[in-house]
């Protein structure tokens, strides 16, 4: 696979998080994806996908290429799971994966560099991460000499949902030629595919070297090459963030990197592997994943099953008992519960289709919204009132605009430090202040630890004594 004299190449993996995971809702969320979830493990997908590859030879700090909306979110996670030497590329707009991969090609081409790239979603599963390094490291070479190589998953059964990579004759011992890309077939056609030995499962995983890829680029899709050089060249950069410039990036045709380089270039090569791979894209392909009782279930929180069997139940914050159901999915969380068939993958994408068109909140977060200064947690809601427990981060201040409500702020927790207008109090824990409606105010941590407060908007004053005539509580203006 190469001189055994030759410099080891720069490798950097590019982590692709712009997928949203409407099939596993409620648990992944707009504001919070699939791939910030800690589904199979202790921490999220996007830590397991740059965790799994810190044994590869000549590795280099991870970029993670994500939604701009994701910025808060995304910080907090690798903040709290210690990734702290991450680029982060946002996107104005999602553009799909050719525009993406070829914004962290150039950024690194700028920086006078022409690493390998080891492009990775973040919202998959391996199993066996040592043999998905020893795969990486058998095309490096293949690699490094301008192939642009994709892992092919070994399929171990006739599947519909993926698309087929067909290889040809061998390039480097198991790196192949690629003959041609299938889109998603149908059961007979898969079944065909399978038996034939000649297919992979298309993974989306792919070894390319920077020029490489902005070469075949430039060739085949010009438009779309300058329109990310644009986007590059004029992004606004702090720190390790890279955020793209809308207009330029906004102008970009939305194009995976299969369609826009991989079935029209000649220097294309695939590897199958086998290393219990999964895109985790539905509770049934996360109940495969995960370790099962005695009767087949995948249990998880404050739960009791009664002949129940293959079926994956995940609790909230309450108990939640299931008994005489068989491959189901019941998901608890604070503010929805699905259940459903374990293979009714389509019928709760249907279910999240159906919310958006009533523009229900549910789609986009459970109640607790991660911002830059913390989190906000939305504990009771009605009319006249809402109720929020807010987390602000040591050296953070919450800015909040003016509001037609009362607000009433009790301190949990901490210490802090409020100015309305001209006037600044200390805010210490067990204080209580209100703020009459119209003002805009401020509320920095003062201390040295997270600054915990319940937040309530009042916009009418409840008078908790009885009607003369009826004997009921009354509201009053």
């Amino acid at each position: 696979m190469g001189d055994m004299d030759e410099p080891t190449p720069l490798i950097v993996p590019v982590v692709l998080s712009g997928g949203s995971g409407t099939r596993l809702w409620p648990a992944s969320r707009e504001h919070r994806p699939k791939q910030l979830l800690p589904l199979v493990g202790h921490q999220s997908m996007l830590h397991e996908t740059i965790d799994r590859v810190k044994d590869l030879s000549g590795l280099d700090r991870p970029i993670v290429v994500a939604n701009a909306e994701h910025e808060a979110v995304i910080r907090r996670t690798l903040s709290e799971e210690g990734v702290t030497d991450a680029l982060l590329i946002l996107e104005p707009v999602g553009r799909n994966t050719a525009p993406a991969i070829a914004a962290a090609a150039l950024i690194e081409q700028e920086a006078g560099r022409d690493p390998l790239l080891l492009v990775l979603p973040a919202d998959h599963v391996i199993a066996d991460p040592a043999g998905f390094v020893d795969a990486v490291d058998a095309c490096v070479s293949a690699s490094s000499g301008g192939t642009l190589v994709t892992f092919g998953i070994a399929p171990t059964h006739a599947e519909t949902g993926f698309g087929y990579i067909r290889a040809g004759q061998p390039i480097d011992g198991e790196l192949c030629e690629i003959l041609e890309f299938k889109e998603k077939p149908d059961a007979a056609t898969a079944a065909g595919y399978v038996d034939s030995g000649d297919y992979s499962w298309n993974s989306g995983m792919f070894l390319v070297r920077a020029s490489a890829l902005i070469e075949e680029l430039e060739e085949q899709r010009p438009a779309m090459a300058g329109a990310v050089g644009e986007a590059v060249s004029r992004s606004d950069r702090e720190g390790r963030t890279v955020r793209l410039e809308a207009e330029a990036f906004s102008s970009c045709e939305s194009e995976s990197i299969d369609y826009a380089v991989m079935e029209g270039t000649s220097r294309g090569g695939v590897i199958p592997i086998d290393v219990g791979w999964s895109d985790v894209g539905s509770w049934a392909a996360l109940w495969d994943m995960v370790a099962h009782d005695d009767a087949g279930n995948s249990v998880a929180g404050d739960v009791v099953t009664v002949d129940t069997s293959e079926s994956l139940i995940s609790g909230g914050s309450r108990l939640v008992a299931v008994a005489g159901l068989e491959r189901v999915a019941v998901v608890d969380t604070a503010d929805a519960v699905l259940v459903a068939s374990l293979d009714s993958a389509q019928a709760v994408k249907s279910i999240v289709e159906r919310l958006r068109a009533d523009e229900r909140e549910e789609i986009e977060h459970d109640g607790t919204i991660v911002d830059s200064w913390g989190t906000s947690t939305v504990r009771s809601k009605g009319p006249g009132h809402i109720v929020r427990e807010l987390s602000i981060d040591r050296d953070a201040t919450l800015r909040s605009p003016a509001a037609a409500a009362t607000t009433h702020i009790q301190v949990l927790d901490g210490l802090g430090s409020l100015r309305v207008g001209d006037d600044e109090l200390e805010a210490p824990e067990g204080s209580s202040l209100a703020i009459e409606p119209d003002r805009s105010w401020e509320l920095a941590n003062a201390g040295d630890r997270i600054l915990r407060i319940v937040e309530i908007l009042v916009d009418t004053v409840v008078n908790v004594h009885p009607d003369p005539e009826s004997g009921t509580p009354r509201r009053e203006p």
